[in-house]
């Protein structure tokens, strides 16, 4: 039996989350820390529980040059944020200077800043998703955050946490409270350079997220299962196989988006 939420949130440490919320159909909708990396959970809980104040002042960004060893978003250009830590790898286009992207950036981030807390105040069942190659906060930390978030949005909010221990390769699950789950288990994969790579062990990993799935009505799930066999008998008709695998993709990813309600 999956546990089901209403929405769900990554946290940090970086987009490795986001990805394994995306890749389980757990990801429906953008949030502020789902792309950003370098900063432990602490730090993060102190952001969230003070409503992000501060987080965008331009003054605070500083353009960092990308690392020619490891695979970078050549979309982009690579900020980080002095006052906060976080690395701003996938926001700001590449080639444009900060005074002229800052504020498409800015607004980008405080829509997602107010959708986070609103949703997490009108949904019923809410789960907030913490995966780390590198950070190992205690059980005591997540407590004392979850006692204050939870306060704070005047409600109870559920909590996965998921840490990488080295050759802890059968995952190590510990309730640390009725709304705390942790995870600690061997995250980490290396490139050929020794690197981390983004999304690490799925081996290990994709079990862990596949316990979790999201609530959706019962009419929506009909609607998209009667879209994918349209789909399916459309597809039919186009004779070109590369041709008919692209259409696939895209029409099931615009049906997926519609049915789960996908806001960037």
């Amino acid at each position: 039996m999956k546990n089901k939420y209403d929405i769900v949130y990554s946290i940090g440490h970086d987009c490795a989350c986001s990805m394994y919320l995306k890749k389980h159909n757990l990801r429906v909708v953008s949030g502020p820390l789902d792309w950003l990396t370098s900063v432990p959970a602490h730090m993060r809980f102190n952001m969230i529980l003070n409503d992000f104040d501060g987080f965008m002042n331009i003054e605070d960004f500083e353009f960092v040059e990308k690392n020619p060893n490891i695979v970078n978003d050549e979309k982009c250009d690579y900020y980080k944020n002095k006052r906060t830590g976080l690395y701003f790898y996938h926001d700001f286009p590449a080639g444009v200077p900060l005074h002229n992207s800052y504020q498409m950036v800015a607004e980008k981030y405080a829509r997602r800043i107010a959708r986070f807390f609103s949703n997490i105040r009108s949904h019923e069942r809410v789960l907030l998703v913490w995966f780390s190659h590198y950070h190992n906060t205690t059980n005591d930390a997540w407590l004392d955050f979850s006692k204050q978030f939870c306060a704070k949005v005047n409600k109870s909010v559920d909590f996965l946490i998921i840490q990488h221990r080295e050759n802890q390769f059968v995952p190590q699950k510990t309730i640390i409270a009725s709304n705390i789950i942790r995870y600690d288990v061997h995250t980490v994969e290396k490139d050929k350079n020794g690197n981390n790579t983004t999304i690490g062990n799925e081996k290990l990993c994709n079990p862990i997220f596949a316990q979790f799935s999201l609530r959706v009505p019962r009419n929506r799930r009909i609607n998209y299962a009667y879209k994918q066999c349209l789909i399916h008998g459309i597809c039919k008709f186009i004779p070109i196989k590369s041709i008919r695998h692209a259409w696939r993709k895209k029409l099931q990813n615009d049906i997926y988006n519609i049915i789960y309600n996908r806001k960037n």
